[in-house]
């Protein structure tokens, strides 16, 4: 399960990660080469092996690209051996919250069945009549904050379960979904590749966080962090809208408590350059 200030947090940085548009030459674009979209992945002393058998089995993916003999066509984030703090911050909110919810409904439902049980003991000759009437108003406090509670866990519980993409993204749905997402905004990246009002193409970096619905529709698309060029931030976004829909979520991909996902959260850093680009 996912809570809305998880969808806050995803939008920070995840600057090891990212999708490069590499603007080919005219001469390339007469061969109709396509473009190149990468998910770039950390940079670590030691490469991994065999990326391309691995990339879509446990996202191993890494090493150095042939420019000359190879193109990254399965370039997905590697297995990082440090998880995301992002990430993590996420998924320990959202348990630390399940488990708060969870303990005070226990002390709650204890508290009342202790209460209950008070009252069929024999009451106190002196008082008794302002003893009980405490007693009630304390047993109506506790039953307004108990019926609190389930109204809140039950929005909670109602919330559209969130799965978030990042360096600890082992399960193979989410690889070959990854891919196929990759491949889709390649296409359509070639095709609307963006330029000014001159005609001349636009380089540069920004980073975007994109919310894909369990049925493959484009629910947001935010810039976390602007290339400074306006022109090229919208751009990136027009391409996420042309790309939709996407395919439907695979039943098997989770969210951070195990349950299905209704909602994929992707943060990544888009590259327009034109370079030809390689994994590091």
């Amino acid at each position: 399960m996912a809570i809305a200030i998880g969808f806050s947090i995803i939008a920070h940085a995840f600057p090891i990660f990212g999708i490069k548009f590499v603007m080919p030459d005219p001469r390339q674009f007469l061969s109709q080469q396509p473009l190149d979209i990468v998910l770039v992945n950390q940079k670590t002393k030691s490469k991994p092996t065999k990326t391309d058998v691995e990339a879509q089995a446990d996202l191993d993916g890494g090493g150095n690209t042939d420019a000359l003999n190879h193109r990254v066509k399965s370039a997905l984030p590697a297995d990082s051996k440090a998880p995301s703090p992002e990430l993590e911050q996420v998924e320990a909110q959202q348990k630390q919250l399940e488990d708060r919810t969870t303990q005070l409904m226990t002390q709650l439902k204890n508290s009342k069945a202790f209460q209950t049980d008070s009252k069929n003991t024999p009451e106190k000759p002196d008082g008794s009549g302002k003893e009980a009437e405490e007693r009630k108003l304390q047993e109506l406090k506790m039953a307004g904050l108990a019926a609190q509670i389930d109204k809140q866990n039950h929005a909670y519980q109602s919330k559209p379960r969130k799965a978030f993409v990042g360096a600890r993204a082992k399960q193979t749905s989410v690889a070959m979904y990854m891919d196929d997402w990759r491949q889709k905004i390649e296409k359509v990246g070639t095709l609307a590749y963006p330029v000014d009002p001159n005609g001349n193409k636009i380089y540069g970096q920004l980073r975007v966080t994109v919310e894909i619905a369990a049925d493959g529709r484009l629910l947001n698309a935010e810039i976390d962090k602007s290339s400074g060029n306006p022109q090229l931030d919208k751009a990136a976004v027009r391409i996420l809208k042309m790309s939709s829909p996407f395919k439907k979520l695979p039943p098997d991909m989770l969210d951070a408590a195990g349950k299905p996902a209704q909602i994929l959260v992707i943060t990544r850093t888009w590259t327009f350059e034109r370079q030809t680009t390689s994994i590091d």
